[in-house]
């Protein structure tokens, strides 16, 4: 009897603590520039690193993460990205770019600290080429199930909110910014690239302040051979990371449709996992408060009658936490459909290759390195052309 009734009285308070949450598909409206906005705009590239897929903040969170799935999200989140910021108008060209070693005149830096299907947050730190910081700051979302219906993810991405929170926060710093230090920043971005190549000539032009602040106080002449010649080599860098671009494109269509269906997979896991948990939680927590109650009772009590009655109420705590580790069973069986939807993701998103002129490029977790031998080649491409140039002359 004693059991039955801390078993009900159980049951009762894990009702009593639910709480139930109305999200709605509602999110963030993306606010493009005007035609005025657009006529006055400084067009700025922005380069939209490859997000960090947040392997080490799974402790953090509670978040059951799989890095296969984490590194195929840092791609897709930041092409996803890269397309919203280009749909605002307030930009020129908007690129992934495969690590913080492609030079952009904008940067946009991310991590990803949650990602579960229900909840996306992102750390976003957004630069420019002149180390001047525009923002660092977090940015969530949480979606209702509702979001993955067939026909409204038709209409748009369970998570466009994000995106357009981000796209948003950028035009608004944009927009508080004069022109004059917007074409400084276009100016500073040549004069760092062209020094990646021939710092002996072109070093003088800029200096850096403690703070990580890039200045240049003359420029070279615009019509001077040297520069023609890193304009040059910047453009055969722009057409390798356009064909980067190409690779995230195509990665992004062939993702979406296993990737959503394991985001709403996810979700409904998610929720399963969180209600488990409590439930298993406050059994253990019960069942222990039991046997204690139970094994006090029956040594305080004097009599044969409460002996048996603490003896009782021992046992039934026993048969809540017997019933803690059955729920924590459960769990570990949710865990391992969430690894199993892993797996299948994994297998839907292959690794690409694409053909350069002179070498084949393998898209994988290696692009960073393919970039930095594509920067070699780069070198040596305007060493073998051009050999040493003499400093250009100054434009004053």
């Amino acid at each position: 009897m004693i059991r039955q009734v801390l078993v009900i009285g159980l049951a009762s308070a894990l009702s009593g603590c639910a709480s139930y949450t109305v999200r709605t598909t509602d999110h963030t409206p993306l606010r493009p520039a005007t035609v005025a906005q657009e006529q006055q705009a400084v067009y700025l590239d922005v380069g939209v690193v490859a997000m960090d897929p947040g392997l080490d903040v799974s402790a953090e969170n509670e978040e059951v993460i799989f890095p296969e799935i984490r590194i195929a999200e840092s791609n897709f989140h930041a092409q996803k990205l890269v397309a919203t910021i280009q749909r605002s108008g307030y930009w020129g060209a908007v690129r992934v770019v495969p690590n913080m070693d492609v030079l952009t005149e904008v940067q946009v830096d991310s991590k990803i600290l949650k990602s579960d299907g229900e909840s996306l947050e992102l750390q976003v730190k957004v630069t420019d080429a002149a180390g001047k910081q525009w923002f660092d700051r977090k940015f969530v979302e949480v979606i209702s199930q509702l979001a993955y219906e067939r026909q409204q993810l038709r209409r748009a991405d369970p998570f466009d909110g994000m995106y357009n929170q981000i796209a948003n926060a950028m035009a608004d710093y944009l927009l508080k910014q004069d022109a004059d230090n917007l074409n400084n920043v276009r100016i500073i971005t040549e004069l760092r690239f062209a020094g990646e190549f021939s710092p002996e000539v072109f070093s003088d032009y800029l200096s850096r302040n403690r703070s990580g602040r890039y200045s240049f106080s003359r420029l070279p002449a615009e019509n001077d051979p040297a520069v023609e010649k890193i304009r040059f080599i910047r453009e055969r860098d722009y057409l390798f990371v356009d064909t980067l671009q190409e690779y995230y494109d195509i990665f992004s269509r062939d993702m979406e449709v296993p990737y959503n269906e394991w985001r709403k997979a996810s979700y409904t896991e998610v929720q399963e996992l969180r209600d488990l948990k409590r439930r298993s939680n406050m059994e253990m927590l019960a069942g222990a408060a039991a046997i204690v109650g139970g094994i006090a009772s029956a040594a305080t009590s004097g009599t044969a009658g409460g002996y048996l009655g603490g003896a009782s109420l021992a046992s039934a705590g026993g048969y809540l936490i017997r019933r803690a580790v059955e729920t924590r069973d459960q769990m570990s069986t949710s865990i391992d459909v969430l690894q199993e939807l892993g797996s299948s993701l994994q297998s839907e998103v292959e690794q690409r290759v694409i053909e350069l002129d002179d070498r084949t490029v393998r898209l994988t977790g290696s692009v960073n390195e393919q970039y930095l031998r594509w920067k070699e080649v780069l070198r040596e491409i305007y060493r073998d052309e051009y050999g040493e140039v003499e400093a250009p002359m100054d434009a004053s």
